[in-house]
């Protein structure tokens, strides 16, 4: 395991939480290479664990956004927590920049839909706000850019919420 990696840490409680976790696992994103990875934000629904999160790559000087997806099954959770799927989009062609800073599940049509909102860059000075739709097996449905794009720009999704069929 490289030296100047940074990893996520997931704990899980019953409620009220006991002296002990009832899971608890460390994430990195690739384990063989020096990279920076958190969580951000974290949903719950039947099926799983969704985390979003951000990825930094020294050897790149970049990060880029994810979304994860990890099994609720606590005799499926491994010490090293490995993902059911991760998505790692990657929105604008030339640059890799950008986080996930939320993500939230809506039941839709009779499954969960899952959103992420953050930013996205196409270059070092500017930042798009986005949201995301994605279905409970990581395939990106849509995407929607919520701010304007282009150098100097300045922008990002912080948090989710749905009520009555509206996202916010």
């Amino acid at each position: 395991e490289p030296a100047s990696s940074v990893k996520s840490l997931a704990i899980g409680y019953a409620i009220p939480p006991a002296n002990t976790a009832l899971f608890s696992f460390l994430w990195q994103n690739e384990p063989k290479v020096p990279t920076a990875d958190f969580f951000t934000g974290v949903a719950a629904t039947n099926e799983g664990l969704y985390f979003s999160g951000q990825s930094y790559s020294p050897q790149k000087k970049q990060s880029g956004p994810f979304l994860s997806k990890f099994s609720l099954n606590q005799s499926g959770l491994s010490k090293t927590g490995t993902p059911l799927w991760l998505a790692k989009p990657q929105y604008f062609k030339d640059y890799q920049g950008g986080v996930f800073y939320s993500v939230l599940s809506s039941e839709e049509a009779g499954s969960n839909a899952i959103y992420a909102t953050g930013y996205a860059s196409d270059g070092a000075t500017n930042r798009t706000a986005i949201l995301a739709k994605y279905d409970q097996a990581g395939n990106l449905l849509w995407l929607k850019n919520l701010s304007e794009v282009g150098e100097l720009r300045r922008g990002a999704g912080m948090s989710l919420a749905t009520l009555d069929g509206f996202i916010y």
